[in-house]
């Protein structure tokens, strides 16, 4: 038998990205820790928008860098699993691990969500028509929709981690 939804659901899964972005209007103060564990990972979420970009629309790249396109596009690439991989390094659920788990498993907690999304992305690619602006909206909705998911994902697993 399925629960009922909640109460309020709906508002909150409307509302929740434009919590997460107003965080990104107050980043932390400069320090080793927040370089590593804050700002990489959001620009890592930046090229990982920029490169969901790439994929629904390879030739959004060429206009903007006709002689370097592949190498921007695997640099996209390269910081999203850097991004990712740093997040997942830092959350609480991996804190009591060895280090060569926490590294293991936030590798792995990259690669896939990274190279998942790109399926995702081929695949979906193929069902939408050739408009450079359609391809561009869902590219970029899709992204942010994965970036949420997997955040919200991601601190529901903490959450279960006993301070």
């Amino acid at each position: 038998m399925a629960s009922e939804p909640k109460k309020g659901c709906l508002a909150k899964a409307l509302c929740y990205p434009v919590v997460v972005f107003s965080q990104c209007l107050n980043p932390p103060r400069l320090s080793q820790d927040s370089i590593l564990y804050w700002y990489i990972p959001f620009a890592g979420g930046a090229s990982y928008t920029a490169f969901s970009i790439h994929i629904f629309n390879p030739k959004s790249l060429a206009s903007l860098f006709p002689n370097g396109n592949h190498m921007v596009a695997n640099m996209l690439l390269f910081n999203t699993h850097l991004g990712a991989g740093l997040y997942l390094f830092n959350r609480r659920h991996l804190a009591l691990a060895p280090t060569h788990y926490r590294l293991m498993y936030s590798v792995y907690g990259a690669v896939i969500f990274n190279f998942g999304s790109i399926l995702l992305w081929a695949l979906s690619k193929v069902v939408l028509p050739e408009n450079a602006w359609v391809r561009g909206s869902c590219a970029v909705s899709a992204s942010l929709a994965m970036l949420l998911i997997g955040r919200e994902y991601v601190n529901y697993v903490d959450s279960k981690i006993k301070k």
